[in-house]
């Protein structure tokens, strides 16, 4: 039962870290994140999620994925063409698309958030007298 959550380089890391194991995790929340790390100089251990063959790995896991239209940070078109990507790879996305907000974690995504998670986790057990 463990998701994955995280903002900014923290959802680049949120995607490293289920590409390595998927299995282990039942989902991920992503808010303004990294497809990939930016620069020419990437580390060795670094993945570009925007590449087709890094997608495949996300077939079958749910993710919630929040980002802002005018992120100058981590550009919003990226998130977008790897939301297509996902989805059509067989990952199950919900995007929830911020117009004009930049680089920060609204109110409103931390609700959608939430609901989403709701949603994916078991209804709790009715208790026994």
């Amino acid at each position: 039962r463990v998701y994955l959550a995280g903002f900014s380089m923290g959802g680049y890391g949120v995607y490293r870290t289920c590409f390595k194991d998927p299995a282990k995790y039942r989902g991920l929340i992503v808010l303004a994140g990294l497809p990939r790390i930016p620069g020419n100089k990437q580390p060795l251990e670094a993945i570009d999620f925007t590449r087709k063959e890094h997608q495949k790995k996300f077939r079958g896991v749910p993710l919630f994925i929040a980002h802002g239209t005018a992120d100058l940070n981590c550009p919003f078109l990226l998130t977008a063409g790897l939301v297509k990507e996902l989805k059509r790879c067989g990952a199950r996305v919900e995007f929830m698309v911020e117009p004009g907000v930049g680089h920060t974690i609204t109110p409103a995504m931390l609700l959608r958030a939430g609901e989403w998670l709701a949603k994916q986790l078991p209804p709790e057990p009715i208790p026994r007298p």
